[in-house]
Parts: structure tokens; sequence; C-alpha cells
């Protein structure tokens, strides 16, 4: 451990001499006009980032954390009216997501999450959120554990605007680290104090106190963050088939016209992959891909045409996949797996819970896996809390193009 820091300072040293050894002379160079030595030390610079990023890839730790929020979503809200009615929440809702932390030093180091939260109400929808904190973290040692102390900004964005929390907050925590050889598990309370609600909608609470659990991996090179077996990625893609049939409405008359019609837009998918190698041909995938239903509204009357784009649901489709690859330079796969989804509603109802199968070619490049294929899914039917079948215009049957690349 102690030469490994003591590689690590040196390799730091040296970066920092050449960093200043390339803006010795910046202003040098453009006098004289010598584009190709100052293109050169501008490349040496980025190198030099590169491989400083590359050297602490190592003390990357990658998991994930879940718990619930210890106080309600919503403070309790009145009307006003003559009927004096109330609206408040005092459920506690689950949160979780992934989670990545950059240790600078065995005590420092910043940590970034990403949480989905859905704040419900006594009465109406539930607004879904996500959560970005970002977090300095300290750590004092104390005996075989480290206790941390957390603090930083914190972001919130929603996908449906049932109410509309405000954007912006502080959060700061405190807890403990419990490690299992690459494995840690970090009990942690968070606070997070968020800014004002706009007037005009009803106010989520503004103190959030939540009980969280992580569980990270520490990366076990710069190659390989999560172990020689592991793969992280993105994937991307877009529909081949739209996701409803068009709607089409005519009323006429001797003294007006009134047509209305919408078409439904090519929906993007785009998001994260994890894939673990089980053996030269089999692996199991798990992805995050974020998708948006988009529509184009367009209303003709006899006086004037207008047209309107809008959105009917954003999506979280979660395919967990096995698959299995045949041999070869270029990789012919098939695969097939569950597939899940959460949809953020608006005014549509969909089904959470299918089955998706594909097929695809893999080559490498270097250390890159390029992967293009065609995915098929098929959706279970749309529900009503009460567990009638919704009625739904939305196509239970998906057939999307699909672009991973992992390494």
């Amino acid at each position: 451990m102690t030469q490994d820091i003591g590689v690590r300072q040196g390799f730091y040293l040296y970066a920092v001499q050449r960093v200043a050894e390339v803006f010795r002379y910046p202003l040098k160079l453009q006098l004289l006009g010598s584009r190709r030595g100052y293109l050169r030390r501008a490349g040496n610079l980025f190198f030099i980032l590169t491989q400083a990023l590359a050297a602490s890839a190592q003390h990357l730790r990658v998991g994930a954390l879940g718990g619930t929020s210890l106080t309600s979503d919503y403070s309790t809200f009145c009307s006003g009216s003559p009927f004096d009615v109330c609206n408040g929440s005092g459920s506690r809702s689950p949160i979780g997501g992934p989670s990545v932390e950059w240790m600078f030093t065995d005590r420092v180091s910043i940590e970034g999450n990403a949480i989905y939260r859905r704040l419900r109400r006594e009465f109406g929808g539930p607004t879904v959120t996500w959560e970005f904190p970002v977090l300095a973290k300290y750590r004092i040692p104390f005996g075989t554990k480290a206790v941390f102390l957390e603090a930083g900004p914190s972001f919130r964005t929603t996908g449906n605007r049932n109410t509309e929390p405000s954007h912006t907050g502080i959060a700061a925590g405190a807890g403990f680290d419990v490690d299992w050889g690459r494995f840690r598990f970090s009990p942690t309370a968070r606070y997070t104090r968020w800014s004002k609600d706009p007037a005009f909608t009803m106010p989520s609470k503004p103190d959030q106190l939540e009980l969280l659990f992580g569980l990270s991996y520490g990366a076990e090179s710069d190659r390989h963050w999560l172990g020689r077996r592991v793969r992280l990625g993105v994937v991307a893609g877009a529909n081949l088939i739209s996701p409803a049939s068009a709607q089409r409405l005519e009323v006429s008359g001797e003294t007006f016209l009134y047509r209305f019609s919408r078409d439904y837009k090519r929906s993007w998918v785009l998001g994260p992959r994890l894939e673990l190698e089980l053996s030269k041909r089999w692996s199991a995938s798990v992805e995050a891909n974020h998708r948006r239903l988009l529509f184009t509204d367009t209303i003709l009357s006899r006086q004037t045409t207008s047209t309107r784009d809008g959105k009917s649901a954003v999506l979280w489709q979660f395919p967990a996949l096995v698959r299995y690859h045949f041999p070869g330079a270029v990789q012919p796969y098939l695969e097939a797996g569950p597939t899940f989804r959460l949809p953020q509603e608006i005014g549509a109802k969909l089904g959470t819970f299918g089955a998706a199968a594909g097929a695809g070619v893999r080559f490498r490049w270097r250390a890159l896996h390029f992967e293009p294929g065609l995915r098929f899914s098929h959706w279970g039917p749309a529900k009503f809390p009460s567990g009638e079948t919704a009625p739904n215009e939305f196509r239970r049957n998906q057939f999307d193009f699909v672009f991973a690349a992992t390494f």
C-alpha cells in the first residue's frame, strides 16, 4: 500500500512538471506563430491528464444505494376555501439508485448519486423525481471501521408534473463504512434542505431526512474497474414501429369543419449498461433505458390550422437479458429475458412487466466492444389500481434498433 502511494505521488509530481512545461512559453509560441509546437504541447497535456485519470482509476468505486425517507413527502396544504380542504402526506417513499465515488485519498472522496423517488400525497397522483447529490466526503478512522461526514449540493428533476418541487438544495450526512474485500457497506443518515417550491403548486416538504444503505465495489485496475468479467457501457437506439396507432377525428357540417389528428414520433432510448461475462459464450446484462413517447397534434378548421408537440409518457425501461455469443471475429448473438419499466405517466396507462428477445453481432476494437442489434419486447396489459385492465391505445409489442458500446 505504501509503495502504491509512493508511485502515485511520483507520477503526479512528474505530471505537474510536464504541465508546467506545456504552459511555460505560451505567449512566445503565439508570437512566433509556432502552431506545431503549441499543438504538440497541447497533445502532451491531454496525454498527461488522461494518464492521471487512468492511474487513479483503481480508486473508483461503483455501486448502488437504497433506503427510505424518514420525513413525509409533502407539507400539509389547505385550500382556504369555505370547506377548508387540506392535502398532505404521511407516507415515507422508498428511494434508490446507482452511485459512483472517486477516492482521492483514503480519507477524502467525492460521491455522486442518481436517486429515484416518487413523492406521494394523500390525494392525486405521485410526482416522480430524480435527485442528484454531489457530496464531498471525509473519513475518520474508528477501529476497524471508518466514520465519515459528507456535504454538498443536490439537484432534482421531475418526469411528470402533478406538483412542481424545487430543483436545488443542500445535503449533509454522516455514516460509517464496513469493508469486506473489495465490497464496502455504508449505512448513512442524510439531511437535505430543498429550496422553496413555486407558489402556485402544492409544496413538498423542504426538510428531508433519509436513511440510506450503500453497497459499492472497488475498482480492480484502470482497465477493469469492476473486475475482468464485468463490463460497463452505454446503449442507445430507436423504435422501428410507432408506439401507437395514429388517431384521426373529423366533424364537418355545412358551416364548420373540425379535423384532429395525432401522429406519434420516433422515440429514442439511451442509458447505461452493466454486463457480466459468465463464460466465453454466455453473458448476462442489465440496462436502464430512458425513453419518451412523443406526439404531434394537428387541428384543422375552416379558419385556421395549428400544431402542438407533446409527450404521452416518460419511461425508464430495465431489460435483464441472458445472451449467447457464437464464435468468430464478428460474433452473432441471441438474447432473451424479462424486462421492466417505470412509467412516469402523462396521460398514458402502460404495463410495467414484459419479455424481450433480440439478435445482433458483436465486434471488438481494442478494449471496446460494439454491439448493433434488433430487440423485440412484448409488454403486459396496463392495470387500474383496482386490478382491472385499463383501455390503452399504445401497442404492447415494441420493436427497436439498439447499439451498445462496452469496455
